[in-house]
């Protein structure tokens, strides 16, 4: 599960940071910052100087990649009944 904590901060579960911080970093350079969130996942931080609705859409995009290819690999190990094959 993924948090925004404010306009320049997300929490990133395991599962997607290796994407989300591909995503971030190739958009947001040195202006964004990673910091381990013990329990939590990762702190996805940029500057203030970042434009916040950037920020929230290139993370959310990464965050929502991620889950699409969960739900498709879930959906692909399962028969048309839904059970897993």
């Amino acid at each position: 599960m993924c948090t925004f904590e404010n306009d320049h901060s997300v929490i990133v579960c395991d599962a997607a940071i290796h994407h989300v911080r591909e995503v971030t970093s190739r958009a947001f350079g040195k202006a964004v910052q990673f910091t381990s969130a013990p329990s939590l996942g990762t702190r996805v931080e940029v500057s203030p100087t970042v434009d916040t609705g950037a920020f929230q859409e290139v993370t959310h995009q990464a965050i929502a990649a991620v889950q699409r290819r969960t739900l498709h690999r879930i959906g692909s190990s399962s028969d048309e009944n839904g059970r897993g094959v």
